[in-house]
């Protein structure tokens, strides 16, 4: 109410900008998607992530965001492989120093520099008593190795893009309203924050006064009362003790609960589609709906399947799966840069070729007994019969046991020689690659490697690979040499971000979302789904190069702003509180067989089914149940493969006719 007030106010009163700070891009949208239905503009309101206004920030006082992320990496992680500690635990492990890199980071995010090192090494020794030996001397490894790779990073100007959000305070700090001119600011949708954000946040409020609005939801369960889970807010009202409070006492009504199980990931998915689909029918708008899990991992495809299935318009936000087509490429391109001439022969062909004389040439090259590209790049084809090779594949009806000379395919000799010289071609290619040289040298051996795979430079796949090199170069200082594991490092991890698609959508439609992409939004109805044991709430894994016992003690003494795991119990109650604050209407959905086996609903079902006028849960079919009562949706598809049984061979013709 307060910011549609500010809002409204005459345009020429809003010569400067109501600025609105929010944690997700996801809240972004949904903001300006109301603001504008509410007031049909948005002139003169901007709705920014923390993160965006820093770079305005940053880009008014004439400075370039930071980008050195990649150099960063590569110093910390040459140095960690450096560290005898580190090494004998992590060097045989398949990216084995991503922890140390997340653990570094969360360091220098809460505010570390070398001039702590002594302290913080002091509290990692207090807390012996509660941390086994080994633990302790890699935390204090850790401790060492971020200072170094500070040092060593700032003696070469190399900073990372979380730098924006330091440089923003310091220039807010130095130069207020003239640095971020503000007729009105809102702090909206945030929970938690620490380190650098919080700093910033803080700075914020500081110098260009404002609102911080906090959302404190009720319990679901108990709705008179507020959730527990809103401990969760205190390091944020600490942190905002200086500004003046106003509670606002109104509330909304407990929202009505419907309860759905189902037997499986694929039927519960099939149940929101079909709530989805009730709703759409009645008139509400598909932004107004919203699909929500905390782990939508094993539920983003069926998801995606069952959407389509029924024509729910929906987009996803913070969710991707593996692309089909040039996608897959790219992540063909990874795995394949990442294993050289190691590979197997089917992996090169994924990434190289696409058709039908893929599967023969592969066939072919099963016969010769041919497993690497190494082995094919080395292949002599002096001693190949001059009619090329026999596929074990059968024509026609014959039996595969009664096959003759002429029914089965050849290959022809020519089609094997040429494959030859194209994994001849790429390992040459890979061979000539310097062990080490600057990031430009290695991009030109980049495309040297597309240009080996026969990648047309026009294609989908071509460009996207170029912008992911791009990438990387701008994040490496010109004359920084780097090895080529470590170019392939960088790369191959983007490469394989790239090869990703978006669920569906660009916005509109259906929000389905991740919880932490939900925050602060609202809704006319709302799905919860996945709400599994062990999954909502989410169980929280111990850092393996800081204990949570060590960043307690840090958190406590020296760095105030380390995030601590042991506050996921607080997050986990408010984040599902928050949710069940949403919509007027709520499903909470879970199934109870997983990948795993049998599955339970969450503890967070079991409180809800005490309140009063909670029902039974609907007990939902399988997707392809046969009963005769099954009376849900079905389309043609769906209609031709469960009546195909019964209709026999003669009758699939008019089955699949309508489909």
């Amino acid at each position: 109410a307060e910011i549609d007030r500010v809002a409204a106010a005459r345009v020429e009163a809003l010569a400067l900008p109501v600025r609105i700070v929010v944690p997700s891009r996801s809240l972004r949208r949904h903001l300006l998607r109301v603001l504008a239905r509410r007031r049909s503009a948005v002139a003169g309101v901007q709705v920014l992530t923390l993160f965006g206004l820093a770079s305005e920030a940053g880009a008014r006082a004439g400075e370039s965001t930071p980008r050195e992320d990649a150099a960063f990496e590569v110093l910390l992680r040459r140095r960690a492989s450096g560290v005898p500690v580190l090494r004998a635990n992590l060097e045989d492990l398949s990216d084995g120093y991503d922890a140390v890199v997340g653990a570094v980071r969360d360091l220098l995010d809460a505010g570390f520099l070398p001039g702590n090192e002594e302290g913080v090494i002091e509290r990692l020794e207090d807390a012996a008593g509660e941390v086994a030996p080994a633990r302790i001397d890699r935390s204090r490894s850790l401790v060492s190795l971020a200072a170094a790779v500070h040092e060593e990073a700032e003696e070469m100007g190399v900073r990372r893009s979380a730098a924006v959000l330091q440089a923003a305070e310091e220039e807010l700090l130095a130069n207020g309203l003239e640095l971020l001119p503000t007729k009105a600011l809102f702090v909206h949708g945030f929970a938690d924050v620490t380190g650098l954000a919080a700093d910033l946040l803080l700075a914020l409020v500081r110098v260009l006064g404002g609102t911080v609005l906090l959302d404190r939801p009720p319990d679901p369960a108990e709705t008179e009362s507020d959730d527990l889970g809103g401990a969760y807010l205190s390091r944020l009202e600490q942190r905002m003790a200086h500004l003046d409070q106003e509670i606002d006492t109104s509330s909304d009504a407990p929202p009505e609960v419907e309860l759905g199980e189902s037997p499986d990931a694929e039927s519960e998915a099939r149940w929101v589609a079909e709530r989805l689909r009730e709703h759409l029918d009645r008139g509400i708008k598909p932004e107004a709906l919203g699909v929500v899990g905390r782990g939508l991992e094993s539920m983003v495809l069926p998801l995606r399947r069952q959407l389509r299935r029924l024509g729910v318009p929906f987009s996803g936000e913070g969710l991707s799966v593996r692309g089909a087509g040039p996608k897959r490429r790219l992540n063909r391109l990874a795995e394949l840069l990442a294993r050289g001439a190691d590979a197997e022969v089917e992996l090169w062909m994924e990434t190289a070729r696409e058709g039908a004389r893929a599967t023969d040439i592969l066939l072919a090259l099963r016969v010769l007994g041919i497993i690497r590209l190494g082995d094919l790049a080395g292949f002599t084809t002096a001693g190949l019969p001059p009619d090329g090779v026999r596929l074990p594949v059968a024509v026609g009806p014959e039996d595969e046991s009664d096959r003759t000379e002429g029914s089965s395919r050849r290959l022809s000799r020519s089609v094997i020689e040429r494959t030859v010289e194209e994994a001849r071609a790429l390992v040459e290619t890979l061979a000539r690659w310097p062990a080490e040289a600057t990031a430009p040298s290695h991009r030109r051996y980049s495309f040297g490697v597309l240009s080996a795979l026969g990648w047309a430079e026009d294609s989908p796949e071509y460009r996207a690979a170029d912008d992911v090199f791009a990438s990387v170069l701008s994040e490496l200082p010109d004359a920084f040499e780097i090895e080529k594991a470590e170019w392939l490092k960088l790369v191959g991890d983007r490469l394989s971000r790239a090869g990703e698609v978006a669920i569906g959508g660009e916005g509109a439609g259906v929000q389905v979302l991740t919880v932490m992409e939900s925050r602060a939004r609202t809704f006319e109805h709302l799905l919860i789904v996945g709400v599994n044991r062990g999954v909502f709430p989410r169980v929280g894994h111990e850092d393996p190069m800081l204990p949570e016992a060590v960043r307690a003690r840090l958190a406590a003494d020296v760095l105030p702003e380390m995030p601590v795991k042991g506050r996921s119990a607080d997050e986990e109650r408010y984040l599902f509180a928050q949710l069940m604050s949403s919509a007027p209407s709520i499903s909470l959905s879970w199934h109870v067989y997983g990948p795993d086996g049998t599955s339970t609903p969450s503890s967070f079902v079991d409180r809800i089914r005490l309140r009063d006028g909670v029902g039974e849960p609907t007990r939902v079919r399988q997707v392809w149940s046969i009963a005769e009562n099954d009376d849900r949706p079905r389309t043609a598809y769906e209609i031709a493969v469960l009546e195909a049984g019964r209709a026999g061979v003669e009758g699939h013709a008019d089955l699949l006719e309508p489909a």
